[in-house]
């Protein structure tokens, strides 16, 4: 039976739904994760998410640990979260290799190349990581920048693929919704690596036509963004959420008419995930990695990072097409084609069982139409 560890520093609600669906497809799975649920979202009300079948360790102790390293070095592929990102997981590398374990697999996101000082540090990284990255079989790279920076480090450029965070549909709509007014969501903290004021910035200059604004999170530009909402004049049409239970977030992006992630850096950004599975288009900076998913104008539209003018008319063509009504249909239908746990997991299978070094396209990178439309 084909038996996957993934090795983690945390629990993850979007890692969650990959491992379940793995598991729903026969694999094997097991679960270590060096740390629990994070106090914050455990006081937002917040449970372990839904691993489904998989075998599951958390804040395992050393001897357990030890047992696991055992138990494991025979497994299918070993799945790392981060290259040598964090010191839990770097202690058990080389415990799992010295047992004979293997192949191992690191999923990685893109290290943050703004600032002189980043950019120093990603210039040496080719060398910092070097022994680490040799103890790698393979790479999945969460976005394009991950996949050219893992690209420029690996010795053999084919051993790194595409990947990223994957979400199941909500199910919480049980028939399509109109909205009377369209509905614009941002969710996510209210940060400046966030950028959340960009979207006041570019909605000030279309106060002319009819839409209402979520922010859901919360975050040190909570003050600043009511008070730029207030010289906007656009008070009566923005709502701050504050931190809300995941489930709730989850609701609020399923009745909205488009959401917007403007992040000056986001290494993923699953919130794309959650708008898309949904239905729900999408408005992405160009240093998001889930923009990716971002095909073409079903899925919705990227801007050059920083540039409020270009975000602003693409969320003037968004609210043009809002009655486009077939348009939720043919996304739903796409991303249950390209973007799903289930899906995922089977490439990911499909990855494992094969060479690591064979041309393998991602689900959401297969051929499309102008529009983002899956071709076969």
């Amino acid at each position: 039976m084909t038996t996957f560890t993934f090795w983690q520093n945390s629990v993850s609600i979007h890692q969650a739904p990959l491992v379940r669906a793995l598991s729903d497809l026969g694999v094997n799975v097991r679960v270590v994760t060096t740390r629990g649920l994070a106090s914050g979202r455990r006081e937002l009300g917040w449970g372990l998410p839904d691993y489904g079948g998989a075998e599951l360790h958390i804040e395992p102790s050393e001897r357990e640990i030890g047992v696991l390293i055992e138990r494991s070095r025979n497994d299918n592929a070993h799945i790392f979260s981060g290259i040598d990102s964090y010191a839990e997981l770097n202690s058990i590398r080389p415990r799992l290799i010295a047992a004979g374990g293997g192949p191992l697999v690191a999923v990685s996101e893109p290290w943050d190349p703004r600032g002189c000082a980043r950019k120093v540090r990603n210039a040496l990284a080719p060398m910092i990581r070097r022994r680490a990255i040799r103890d790698y079989d393979m790479f999945l790279a969460c976005g394009d920048l991950a996949m050219r920076q893992l690209r420029r480090m690996v010795n053999d450029p084919k051993l790194v693929h595409d990947f990223g965070y994957f979400v199941n549909p909500s199910r919480l709509l049980s028939a399509p919704q109109t909205n009377e007014v369209p509905i614009i969501t941002f969710a996510g903290e209210l940060s400046p690596r966030k950028d959340p004021l960009m979207i006041l910035r570019a909605l000030s200059t279309l106060a002319d036509v009819p839409w209402k604004l979520n922010f859901v999170g919360d975050g040190p530009l909570r003050s600043v963004l009511k008070v730029e909402a207030q010289k906007y004049g656009l008070t009566d049409r923005t709502r701050f959420w504050g931190a809300v239970e995941h489930a709730r977030v989850r609701e609020v992006i399923a009745v909205s008419d488009l959401l917007i992630l403007p992040s000056r850096f986001d290494g993923w950004g699953a919130v794309l995930n959650e708008a898309l599975v949904d239905g729900v288009p999408v408005i992405a900076s160009s240093m998001v990695g889930a923009k990716t998913l971002v095909r073409g104008t079903l899925q919705g539209g990227v801007f050059e990072v920083g540039r409020w003018r270009d975000l602003a008319r693409l969320i003037s063509l968004e609210l043009d097409a809002v009655s486009d009504q077939s348009r939720k249909q043919n996304l739903q239908a796409w991303a249950n084609e390209c973007i799903t746990a289930e899906v995922a997991a089977r490439y990911l299978i499909r990855l494992l069982a094969t060479n690591s070094t064979e041309t393998a396209v991602a689900p959401w990178k297969y051929r499309t139409d102008s529009k983002g439309m899956g071709q076969p």
